[in-house]
């Protein structure tokens, strides 16, 4: 059962698949270990905040989901 994605979601996933030669299993584990070092990065930062400075706007303060993405894997980036 194949499951349907957005295309730019599907190109993404192939040249990541591409990338780790089709081994799912490395590539799932480089992705969760770039998680595991931006959840990392994000508590440093938290805690290098001064505890002085003024209160962020919490609207502005919030990250999208979309952030915390790498840039898009352009056609010019893989080679073939």
């Amino acid at each position: 059962m194949e499951t349907k994605l957005d295309p730019d979601l599907a190109y993404e996933v192939e040249a990541t698949l591409a990338f780790y030669d089709e081994d799912a299993k490395a590539a799932i584990a480089a992705l969760l270990c770039d998680i595991k070092e931006l959840r990392r990065q994000l508590k440093r930062r938290a805690f290098a905040l001064p505890a002085s400075s003024p209160q962020p706007n919490r609207r502005a303060a919030c990250i999208s989901p979309q952030a915390l993405l790498p840039p898009p894997i352009t056609h010019a980036a893989i080679a073939f």
